[in-house]
């Protein structure tokens, strides 16, 4: 994020040059390979800069066309991760991250007597300084825009925004699921309006001082604060683990609840066995048949994930190797109808006692899971994803996008 607010600053500057288009296609196509809601932020953020950064331009066709050339490259090095994400799409209805149905009770809370409860201090002071800087100060057009946005995010994290009215209207927007994550982008934002307003200061005509004397002691004191905001968090969650050992139990299936066992998995040298005692419901892009049941407050999707996957009592009875690629499972049946704790999309090819199976999708619950009909006896079921040919072709397209670009780099590095 700090990466992508130091892209943004460069659309203010006078001149739009081909570094700064290297580097916005840089910071981009590493946001969309880390992180997709990241990205979502991060064109947030970009597009007021651009949109003030082109209108005071003196170059705007310069400026739209390396920023149009800074898009393109970054689809092209990105393509390995939005095209699966666009096919899988395209071809199945998927299960959307849950809703939050109270997302204010999920934004931070302003409270004037103790107003770092649900904000550091270090995050408190930030604002405050800033604010009153504003108030007294005449600021640049990349100071001032940094401070309104930063202010705009801050305010949108809080519960003094209209979450729940606003959901209601636009369910669409609930994907954020928690108003309180949209804190980091305002505390980046901020971070840079408050050094830019320090740097005005330092550099004042009436009393010129070094800029270290006022930036190095701020530094250190936010260092301290957030050091001081992480001993305190981590003492927390070490009384948590001392005593109750998890934070929050919502959705969690547990083997075995004896405290010791559990701690004792964390500590083992088999990284795999907490995993095995302890298991997470998430419905989150499993395949439905109808994605707007996500809005459905009568449907119970975690509760079917759960009952297809983690408690499904097939699970003690399969056996399962994978070979050539494939998943295979057997078992011994009494010819009853089985849910199979299997998720079916649309490309999943499915070979049941040497059959392969038609209209797979057609053949599974609610969430996905596979239902077949097998015979008295032993019972051998193979599974396996056939990607399409685009997507071996895009993945190598996003190869060779990266190697050109760095290319390019290098030869513009020689040259200069």
């Amino acid at each position: 994020m700090p990466l992508v607010v130091l892209a943004a600053t460069r659309f203010l500057r006078e001149s739009y040059s081909k570094k700064d288009l290297a580097f916005l296609a840089f910071v981009m196509t590493l946001a969309i390979q880390i992180h997709v809601l990241t990205v979502l932020f991060s064109v947030i953020i970009l597009i007021p800069f651009f949109v003030f950064g082109f209108l005071h331009s003196k170059n705007k066709k310069t400026l739209f066309m390396y920023t149009f050339i800074a898009a393109l490259a970054t689809i092209f090095m990105t393509a390995n991760v939005w095209y699966p994400l666009l096919e899988v799409n395209m071809e199945n209805q998927l299960m959307r991250p849950a809703v939050v149905w109270n997302m204010e009770n999920h934004a931070l809370r302003l409270d004037l007597i103790r107003p770092h409860k649900d904000l550091s201090l270090v995050v408190c002071l930030l604002f405050v300084v800033q604010f009153f800087i504003i108030i007294y100060r005449k600021m640049s057009k990349t100071n001032l825009l940094a401070t309104i946005t930063a202010f705009m995010w801050f305010a949108l994290s809080t519960k003094v925004f209209p979450w729940n009215d606003f959901a209601s209207r636009f369910p669409s927007v609930s994907i954020i699921q928690f108003p309180g994550r949209l804190l980091l982008p305002a505390v980046v934002l901020i971070i840079l309006a408050l050094s830019l307003s320090m740097e005005a200061i330092s550099s004042s005509e009436k009393r010129k001082i070094d800029s270290r004397i006022l930036i190095y002691p701020f530094l250190f004191l936010m260092l301290i604060g957030a050091v001081r905001n992480h001993i305190d968090f981590s003492k927390e969650r070490e009384e948590i683990w001392q005593t109750e050992l998890f934070s929050s139990t919502k959705n969690v299936i547990f083997a075995t609840k004896d405290s010791n066992t559990l701690k004792k998995s964390f500590k083992s040298k088999d990284l795999g066995a907490p995993l095995r005692l302890i298991s997470k419901r998430n419905s989150d892009y499993l395949p439905v048949d109808d994605k707007d049941l996500a809005y459905d407050k009568d449907f119970h999707p975690y509760g079917e994930q759960k009952r297809a996957i983690i408690e499904n009592p097939m699970n003690e009875l399969l056996t399962k190797k994978v070979k050539d690629n494939q998943l295979i499972f057997s078992w011994r049946s009494n010819g009853e109808k089985t849910l199979l704790p299997l998720i079916i999309y649309r490309r999943t090819s499915v070979i049941f006692n040497g059959e392969k199976i038609t209209n797979v999708q057609e053949k599974t619950n609610k969430v996905g899971a596979l239902l077949v009909q097998p015979k008295k006896g032993d019972n051998v079921l193979k599974v396996n994803y056939n990607s399409s040919f685009l997507f071996y072709y895009m993945f190598f397209l996003s190869i060779l996008s990266w190697f050109i670009f760095v290319l390019w780099l290098i030869i513009k590095k020689l040259k200069a």
